[in-house]
């Protein structure tokens, strides 16, 4: 019986060829995993962000059903001069944020006067609470649109700003609609 043998092994060459195929493997699955995770990060800021919008709505329609009175305070702000309104709303603001020159942009999501903090120390959102007086038949003061956006924010302590590094800033007349905003939550209410 004869036995071949057969001693060549692997040139350099396939040994390059190999290692650069594998590299490249190693870097395409590498990629992957990078866009999975901020992927998943960016959904989770924005499902954190409609839970936030969410919650202010929650509190600006229980404020409004307790009576006309509260319904009333509900001034519209959607527009430059926008006066303040009283009373407060409990949990939202000290009162319906409403005062130019800014974009009706806060940090306080649950109302206790301290601007709420994120991941890491650090705020990540702020929110634009808007309020239009809605036409019906001719007469206002019977419907009132109501706004939340949720946009990342500056790291500027002294002042809740939208990261325009992060939303594109349409300029213009103040209230700016950044764009993209992480979330937005739109209601109507009628009088009470």
């Amino acid at each position: 019986m004869r036995v071949v043998r057969d001693e060549r092994g692997l040139t350099l060459v396939e040994v390059a060829v190999s290692i650069v195929i594998l590299t490249l493997l190693l870097l395409g699955i590498g990629a992957m995993l990078t866009v999975s995770m901020r992927s998943a990060i960016t959904n989770q800021e924005r499902h954190l962000a409609d839970s936030q919008a969410r919650m202010v709505t929650e509190r600006i329609l229980n404020f409004a059903a307790m009576g006309s009175a509260n319904f009333d305070a509900l001034i519209a702000n959607n527009h430059n001069g926008a006066q303040p309104a009283q009373p407060a709303i409990p949990g939202v603001r000290p009162a319906i944020p409403a005062e130019p020159p800014n974009d009706r942009l806060y940090a306080d999501f649950d109302g206790d006067g301290v601007a709420d903090y994120g991941i890491g120390s650090k705020r990540i959102f702020v929110y634009q609470l808007l309020i239009d007086d809605i036409p019906v038949g001719g007469q206002t003061g019977l419907l009132k649109q109501i706004t939340i956006r949720i946009y990342y924010a500056d790291q500027n302590p002294a002042q809740a700003r939208v990261d325009t590094r992060k939303h594109r800033n349409p300029g213009g007349p103040m209230p700016r609609h950044y764009t993209p905003s992480l979330a937005e939550v739109c209601t109507y209410i009628s009088r009470p």
